[in-house]
This record gives C-alpha cells, sequence and structure tokens, in this order.
C-alpha cells in the first residue's frame, strides 16, 4: 500500500540519452503482510533469499535494481549482498538503526556523538514497541487482532510520530491500517521483529552500487561518514521534506530520487 502513489509516474519513466526509459516495477507482499502466504518465523536475510528467486527464478529478471525503506531496507540490504551479480542498483530511503556507532566507545566523531544522542532519545521515546515485538509478539497479536481500535492507535501512532509535518492524510494512514485488519495479519507481520533479534546474522559492507535518499524529517538519519564506508556509494541526496514513508509523504519527491539514482546506474 505505501508504494500505490509511485507506481504511475514511475511507468511514465524518462528521457536518458535520447531514449524513453520506463520501469518494469516489482511490489511484493513481505510474507507475513498481508497479501504473502505465511508458514513460519523469517528473518531479513531469508526474506531476502525468497525475493531474490521470486525474481530471477519465478519472474525471470536477470539483472534488477532493489529500493526499500523501513523493513524493506533491511531485506532490501540482505538481497544486495547474496545476489551481486543480479542486483544492479541498491536504493534506500534509510539504513536502519546503525549498531556500529551505538556500540562505539573511544574516538568518536562530531556526527558518531551526535547520532548516539539521537538513538539514546529515540529509544528512551520511541522503541516501546519494538521491546515487545522482539519478544512477546503473540502476546501483543491477540489483542491488536480483535480491536480495529488498538491496531489503529499501535500503527497509526508511528506514522503520526515517524512521518513529516502534515504530509498524511487520514486516509493514508487508514487505508494502511485496514490492509492489516482485512487480511488478519498483526501477528505474523510483529513476528518479523523476533526473527531479527534473535537470529539475523551481520551484514557486513556491501559492494552493490548504492543510492541513499535521506529525507529530512526522517528518523535516527545516520552519518553520511559512516554511509560511505558500508556501502559503494554512487548517489546521495538530503532532501528537506519528507519522513521515515516518503513514498506515501511525498510521492513525486521519493519518484525523483528513484530516477536520479538509476540514472547513475545504467
Amino acid at each position: 500500500m505505501r508504494y500505490t502513489k509511485v507506481i504511475d509516474k514511475l511507468k511514465e519513466g524518462f528521457e536518458y540519452n535520447g531514449e524513453n526509459i520506463s520501469f518494469d516495477i516489482i511490489i511484493p507482499s513481505i510474507p507475513g503482510f498481508g497479501l504473502s502466504e505465511f508458514n513460519e518465523g523469517l528473518n531479513n536475510e531469508e526474506i531476502a533469499d525468497i525475493m531474490n528467486l521470486l525474481m530471477k527464478n519465478k519472474l525471470n529478471y536477470d539483472e534488477f535494481i532493489v529500493s526499500g525503506g523501513d523493513i524493506g531496507s533491511g531485506i532490501a540490504r540482505y538481497m544486495a549482498k547474496k545476489s551481486p551479480n543480479s542486483i544492479k542498483g541498491l536504493h534506500l530511503t534509510d539504513i536502519g538503526i546503525v549498531k556500529d556507532i551505538l556500540q562505539k566507545n573511544k574516538n568518536l566523531t562530531e556526527d558518531e556523538l551526535e547520532y548516539k544522542k539521537r538513538a539514546s532519545e529515540f529509544f528512551y521515546k520511541e522503541t516501546g514497541y519494538m521491546e515487545i515485538q522482539s519478544t512477546k509478539p503473540q502476546t501483543l497479536a491477540y489483542g491488536l487482532n480483535d480491536s480495529p481500535l488498538g491496531l489503529i492507535s499501535w500503527i497509526g501512532e508511528k506514522y503520526d510520530s515517524w512521518s513529516g509535518h502534515n504530509l498524511l492524510s487520514m486516509e493514508d494512514i487508514i487505508n494502511n491500517i485496514y490492509f492489516y485488519w482485512h487480511t488478519q495479519s498483526i501477528g505474523t507481520s510483529m513476528n518479523i521483529y523476533l526473527e531479527n533479534a534473535t537470529r539475523l546474522p551481520q551484514l557486513g559492507t556491501i559492494d552493490t552500487k548504492t543510492g541513499v535518499s535521506i529525507f529530512s524529517e526522517d528518523i535516527m538519519i545516520p552519518p553520511y561518514s559512516y554511509i560511505k564506508t558500508q556501502y559503494n556509494l554512487i548517489y546521495f541526496n538530503e532532501i528537506e521534506q519528507g519522513g521515515h514513508f516518503p513514498a506515501i509523504e511525498t510521492p513525486n519527491l521519493f519518484t525523483n530520487e528513484i530516477i536520479n539514482f538509476v540514472k547513475r546506474v545504467i
């Protein structure tokens, strides 16, 4: 649901060296999140394997570009790590929580100190949901799956807190939450937090050509100095408007970022 606003513009494509370049757009549902079948607990790496198989073996793409944010960022990064010959470009709107900086205690740069300060505030105010979803997701699931008001409160609070100022309408929020209610998938969607917390292998550096678009109202914005050491960074941009859900908050800006990155890749 988050990416429905960008489909038409991406399908229109763009002019490049006198040719019109358009996209085949694949927006898969993550296992456990609504439309995809869910049989057992999966972490980011295992879902990345499924997505790579989908693209290469089921849809028969030899080469493709991946974009992701939030949980999709983690999955996209593992996809690139595990299938570097097929994935020609990796576009991200965030890189997750940077544990390397949080665990570092000596010789921190000013950017790293600032990141640790913001992270401390974020963990204090914003991560209660993460603690229970990564330890007892099924307990929470019974309550949320039985109460539309509870579900709206649980998910809607994050859309409100993590989005840019006045960028999401109530219709945007309700449409996305209804997807969980209609498919009865809040429990299975939360399970990924438990799987990632308990058995996700370390990712390491990524050699795939990478573009990072940082939206200024997002949470946990990482230092540029760190990004360029962990990724083969060929495109980086800071956008003045937009938060954690840019494809739905600022679809035109998000689409422009995809196009600008792809021009660097091709």
